[in-house]
């Protein structure tokens, strides 16, 4: 669970730095089934059970070894840190509009980016004690 969230949040901070490149936002529109996905994680915080993760944010089936705490907490750090600039850098570029297509949500705001990441880590967080308690 730990590298899914780390994998959304590098793709995350790799696809802006990509918009931030080309210096403009995304022009997608939003359809209106998205609108709703929206609504319901962005808005009112909900992330749904069940639903499979995309392919591009499963672990590899063979991942490196494994990090002891301190080191997972740097790198997990590392990766927010660069997601949280590359978020900060397209807010001007964007302003207020979208910036950024999710594969599920459609194209989102860097504010919506920002909700989606916080509810998607609530989501996994919970999953995340539960696997600690079961050890």
């Amino acid at each position: 669970m730990i590298e899914h969230l780390s994998t959304t949040w590098l793709l995350t901070a790799d696809a802006m730095e990509d918009r931030l490149r080309k210096e403009r936002p995304v022009q997608t529109r939003r359809t209106p089934k998205q609108r709703v996905a929206q609504f319901m994680v962005c808005d009112l915080g909900y992330f749904p059970r069940g639903r499979e993760a995309p392919s591009i944010t499963k672990p590899a089936a063979e991942t490196a070894s494994p990090l002891d705490g301190n080191d997972l907490v740097t790198r997990i750090g590392t990766i927010l840190a660069a997601m949280d600039s590359a978020l900060d850098r397209m807010e001007p570029v964007a302003a207020g509009k979208v910036a950024l297509t999710h594969p599920v949500l459609g194209p989102l705001t860097v504010a919506q980016w920002r909700k989606f990441h916080r509810v998607h880590a609530r989501h996994h967080a919970g999953q995340i004690r539960a696997a600690i308690v079961d050890r």
